[in-house]
């Protein structure tokens, strides 16, 4: 009798939660036993496959008003989850302000998450502001760096985390109201650090005015990021660094305004858009792609990648690169193995761009089916010693876009292993050199298919092919 009824009842409440219909009930009691057993058996498999504990910041006592000290909480909160091993942590809707930073006596640790596995990070209008109104001041002197212990800390560090999904937040780091003594260098203060974690998806982020990057991704297992809807602006020293990372994928990411901090604090070099700047001791960088995504106005360079023995597989497709107000002449550094720039816009304002950044090291770089525009050179590739750089420009209209006479040559090619085909160059009349060869394709490979175009009509400029294999220009 126990065993019929505890039968009836467990089959009662699967009706009661809607798995089974009354249609479908069992004539046979032994069969409905069989069966709920089996369906319940399931459901709980199920859950504990999928269903993640959901856990609100205000749990641990944040109030989200923008003036209260939320950082407690959110460290109860990150201790919480980390004890979990995983889980979903939400931020309602407000600010949340986290007033402590690293002082020399203090002991304030970073928010950091640990050793979780299935980690969900997202916000409903939330704004996560840092503490930036204290004085960094120079400590410690070596040589001509400055080293303060004064800095802020990091309010979303990961590490050896695994499956991770942060979405819908804004973190403010606060180095417009930040100061410092003169040539103190960085020291922490990113915003997003992900150190050893593997497959993470970042969407819908808006991280600005770091102390240095808006995200830094290290540590030789991270492997397989996926970000979109990324913006990142107002950083002092990058947008984004990436120092090891095995396969990632951005998509439509902002990296904007670096070195532009609104305040008096001004930037930390290199003060790049995005900085892929690998650790040496293999290939620590490999298949990183950026689609449909915009570097722009970044006072160092918009774009940069190095060392072709630590990373390889570079590749920008439909991309924005426009210098704006940025007077570096390294608006883009493409010194890794097999960078690609694709379908892309380039503009390089006063500056250039450097195919080669690494002496007696072979860097390989294309550029393709994009445009073009320089003040200055536009294209500056000059042969390395002991170097055997494979660079391909092909199928892009390259722009002169200075007010005055062009100073040096345009495009500036010296590099033994240039490619140089099928380019439309564009340099107004009136600013054509008076004296010499306006363009400079010297030593390379080749030199073909290429149309030069002054006031809108095809002429023949003076173009110096000193020692170009093979040149079958127009």
């Amino acid at each position: 009798m126990t065993s019929k009824k505890s039968n009836n009842n467990l089959f009662t409440d699967l009706y009661s939660v809607g798995i089974c219909k009354k249609s479908s009930r069992p004539k046979s009691e032994k069969s409905c036993c069989y069966t709920g057993k089996a369906i319940v058996f399931f459901f709980l498999i199920f859950c504990s496959s999928y269903c993640i504990a959901k856990t609100s910041v205000k749990d641990f006592g944040a109030k989200g008003d923008g003036v209260s000290n939320d950082y407690p909480a959110l460290l109860a909160a990150a201790a919480y989850i980390n004890k979990q091993g995983g889980g979903e942590l939400f931020f309602p809707r407000g600010k949340y302000y986290i007033a402590e930073y690293h002082q020399p006596s203090s002991a304030v640790k970073d928010i950091v998450f640990s050793n979780c596995n299935n980690l969900s990070i997202s916000g409903d209008g939330a704004v996560i502001k840092v503490n930036g109104k204290f004085f960094r001041k120079a400590d410690k002197v070596n040589g001509k760096y400055a080293y303060s212990n004064t800095y802020a800390l990091t309010p979303f560090s990961f590490s050896n985390c695994k499956k991770v999904i942060i979405k819908n937040l804004e973190v403010n780091g606060g180095v417009s109201e930040m100061k410092r003594d003169a040539a103190v260098v960085e020291t922490g203060g990113h915003l997003f650090l992900f150190q050893d974690c593997q497959d993470v998806t970042l969407q819908n982020v808006y991280v600005h005015h770091a102390q240095t990057d808006g995200v830094y991704i290290a540590g030789t297992r991270s492997a397989r990021f996926n970000f979109s809807n990324l913006k990142s602006a107002n950083n002092a020293r990058q947008g984004m660094s990436i120092i090891q990372l095995l396969v990632g994928n951005f998509d439509n990411c902002q990296f904007i305004n670096t070195g532009i901090t609104n305040g008096s604090y001004g930037l930390h070099a290199p003060g790049a858009g995005v900085d892929i700047e690998p650790r040496d001791g293999g290939i620590s960088v490999r298949d990183i792609k950026f689609t449909n995504c915009i570097f722009q106005n970044n006072q160092g360079s918009q774009f940069v990648c190095t060392k072709p023995q630590a990373a390889t597989n570079i590749l920008l497709d439909r991309c924005k690169l426009i210098a704006s107000s940025g007077k570096s002449q390294y608006q883009l550094m493409l010194g890794a193995s097999n960078v690609v720039i694709q379908n892309s816009t380039i503009d390089c304002g006063v500056g250039n761009i450097y195919p080669i950044a690494n002496a007696n090291i072979t860097s390989t770089a294309t550029i393709k089916n994009s445009t073009i525009k320089s003040a200055a050179a536009a294209v500056i590739s000059v042969a390395k010693a002991n170097t055997s750089d494979k660079i391909t420009i092909d199928n892009c209209t390259i722009e002169y876009t200075g007010n005055t006479e062009v100073k040096s040559y345009f495009p500036y090619i010296r590099s033994a292993g240039m490619v140089f085909t099928n380019n439309k160059v564009i340099i107004p009349s009136q600013f054509h050199k008076k004296k010499g060869p306006t363009s400079l394709i010297q030593n390379a490979q080749i030199a073909s298919g290429n149309t030069f175009y002054s006031g809108g009509k095809i002429v023949k400029p003076v173009v110096s092919y000193q020692n170009t294999k093979t040149v079958k220009d127009r």
